[in-house]
């Protein structure tokens, strides 16, 4: 017989690499290896089952980290948290031609436009964050930057847009 603590601190790498395996696999996991494997030790320590031997152990294991993700993913679609919403990627995002644009929207378009020639990294940024509703840590992964530089980006820009209709009086 194979005491649990024994077998999970002897065997933790190689339960780390099937974890990541498991996440290689699934498209929405969301969260890293270490925090899967976390999330079935703390399911199974409570009861502390003894095992037969490696093999089983693993076995477990493995059931838990895929029960794990499933109720990770039935998690996530729920109502609650947006699992009705359909995610629309940035490419396939309607363009509108100028002749049905409202006065407002030509202005927001013009002062962006008008951004992008000075910085073009402040004026997606504004446009994703203030326009399309996209949070700073999605804008932050849609460009391939961090978290603060969007931020700094998000404050320029606004400068620069409030300057820019200041200098045409329109603001």
């Amino acid at each position: 017989m194979l005491t649990f603590a024994h077998f999970t601190t002897r065997a933790y790498p190689t339960l780390h690499r099937q974890a990541e395996h498991l996440l290689r696999r699934e498209t929405a996991a969301g969260c890293a290896a270490r925090d899967l494997l976390h999330d079935a030790y703390l399911r199974l320590a409570p009861t502390a089952p003894s095992l037969n031997d490696d093999a089983h152990g693993y076995r477990l294991y493995a059931r838990t980290l895929r029960r794990v993700l499933a109720d990770r993913a039935r998690h996530m679609q729920s109502v609650r948290h947006g699992g009705q919403w359909q995610r629309v990627p940035l490419t396939a995002t309607k363009h509108v031609s100028r002749s049905e644009e409202s006065p407002a929207e030509r202005l927001v378009a013009e002062t962006l436009g008008a951004l992008a020639r000075v910085h073009a990294g402040q004026a997606q940024v504004l446009r994703l964050c203030q326009l399309e509703g996209y949070s700073q840590a999605e804008a932050a992964e849609a460009l391939a930057v961090s978290v603060r530089t969007v931020k700094r980006w998000t404050r320029a820009g606004r400068a620069t847009c409030a300057a820019y209709l200041r200098a045409e009086h329109l603001a």
